[in-house]
């Protein structure tokens, strides 16, 4: 048998842990407990809660990929299903427990949001493409029945909390680069001055694509500024944008076209399909405390998202005068309001919070629809199928409290009601293609209970129950499934669950 001798420094580096081994319990390394807020109680422990939590720190982001995609840093986590289809085209897909399963592209039945600024219109309908990975501190993703708390079409809850700026000046610059000319660059730089505080990061990305009429770039710019004039008051002001012109879309396969997997359908040559996105969001939070048990949180958003998106519908399929074309041309603005009061204080010499709240969305929707061909030529913007005005307004109220009733005992509970109106003026009137203008609306409670016990410190049993309201999107409604018929589709109503 061969010995082999230790190196001084190998020898040095296994005698640590004995080193560590010998320290007195008060000089142990202990692990900074992770704050988490996604059950609207913030700045607990997930121990705390009566819920399924999973967090994702920045170190955890930065070492999942080249933050490209939201998919990287949520792989793992238990109940949610992250799909990154390589197609910019149709972002990623995110189900939690079956919940947005159904969508065909965006996200759906998911409620996203960005420092306490929702990445979901007021229908529910959301996306993840502005989320900027490079300066997230963390990502929290709550499953289960305490995610009916955030209203309508929440089944799960993702929320992104940006860094905040410190002390110190710091910039940082990362480059990353693959095949298919595939390569991403970002710029970021943070540091404070006075009882201001900043981030501020901007990235490109751009990539050929592994299959063929796969090509897409990015740009994107996030800014977060926070100002603190008093120790009870908190400022944060947030602001992000996106660009992504012509993200060509490949579509998919059939099961005999796997073959060649590179390969796309003919069709989507043919009709050169893509998708154009510009998306601008400006959001604006007060935390102000107004007495040693009192406090209010305000947030204020502002947005626009337009869409040009050339579909592979064929010239036959455009022909009925129902038909709303091959191109789609959304212009989207929304705005909204979420009002917070939190009371604090001992109730039977334990901790009680009650939470009380509204808030209001409204949504504006220009939706076109042209054909995508001009004579034989396809692939091209041509007459106009469809004109409609649609404006969704969202109202909600909720509650939630929280009570441990005894030491090792906390009861959890909430409800919210939700309601949410939509009405379509149609402005494409011709020949078979009648006036489809209407409304409908939609209505809902969603309660939400939950018991948490300690056993020990490092063991906690729970249960809960919560029901949902899933009202469709506007997505959704858009088309009608009779072929012979045009405008949206009134008749289709909202999913209730119970979780």
């Amino acid at each position: 048998m061969k010995k082999f001798k230790l190196s001084p420094l190998v020898a040095a580096l296994l005698a640590c842990p004995a080193f560590a081994q010998s320290q007195s319990p008060s000089e142990e390394p202990q692990l900074k407990p992770v704050q988490i807020n996604a059950v609207r109680l913030e700045n607990v422990r997930i121990s705390e809660t009566p819920a399924s939590l999973d967090v994702r720190s920045a170190e955890v982001i930065e070492r999942a990929g080249p933050q490209v995609n939201l998919t990287e840093a949520l792989a793992g986590v238990p109940g949610l299903v992250a799909n990154n289809r390589n197609n910019y085209a149709q972002d990623v897909q995110l189900s939690s427990r079956g919940f947005g399963a159904r969508t065909a592209f965006g996200v759906r039945g998911l409620r996203i949001f960005v420092d306490g600024i929702p990445g979901n219109s007021p229908d529910g309908q959301g996306q993840v493409s502005h989320i900027d990975l490079g300066s997230a501190r963390q990502i929290e993703v709550l499953r289960g029945p305490f995610s009916a708390l955030y209203g309508n079409s929440s089944g799960g809850v993702i929320l992104v909390d940006t860094q905040e700026g410190g002390k110190e000046t710091l910039w940082s610059s990362q480059f990353s680069a693959g095949s298919t000319d595939t390569y991403r660059l970002s710029q970021k730089i943070s540091g404070s001055s006075g009882i201001i505080n900043y981030v501020v990061s901007a990235s490109t990305f751009q990539t050929e694509g592994w299959r063929d009429q796969s090509e897409a770039r990015k740009n994107q710019f996030n800014l977060r500024l926070g100002i603190k004039p008093s120790a009870d008051t908190q400022i944060t002001l947030v602001a992000n944008s996106v660009r992504m012109p012509d993200a060509q879309d490949p579509q998919g396969l059939t099961r005999a076209g796997l073959v060649t997997p590179r390969q796309v359908p003919a069709s989507v040559i043919a009709f050169d399909t893509r998708k154009s996105t510009a998306q601008s969001q400006l959001g604006l939070t007060l935390d102000q405390r107004i007495a040693p048990e009192h406090s209010i949180k305000l947030a204020a958003w502002n947005g626009s998202r337009d869409i040009t998106q050339f579909l592979s519908t064929t010239i036959g399929a455009q022909t009925p005068a129902t038909s709303a074309g091959g191109v789609i041309d959304l212009d989207r603005s929304y705005h909204g309001l979420d009002a917070r009061y939190t009371f604090t204080r001992k109730l039977a010499n334990g901790p009680f919070v009650l939470h009380l709240g509204t808030s209001v969305e409204r949504l504006s929707e220009d939706r076109r629809g042209f054909e995508n061909f001009i004579g034989t030529t396809t692939g091209v913007q041509g007459r106009l199928r469809r004109d409609e005005n649609n404006r969704l307004a969202s109202n909600n109220l909720y509650a939630q409290a929280q009570w441990w009733m005894l030491e090792s005992t906390a009861v959890h509970a909430g409800w919210r009601s939700n309601r949410i109106q939509l009405r379509s003026e149609d402005r494409f009137i011709a020949a078979g293609n009648p006036n489809d203008s209407g409304s409908v609306s939609y209505s809902g409670s969603t309660p939400v209970v939950g018991i948490l016990h300690n056993l020990s410190n490092t063991l906690n049993v729970y249960a809960s129950w919560g029901r949902g309201f899933d009202a469709p999107t506007m997505n959704e409604v858009a088309y009608n499934p009779n072929a012979a018929l045009s405008g949206l589709n009134l008749g289709l109503q909202d999913a209730r669950s119970q979780q």
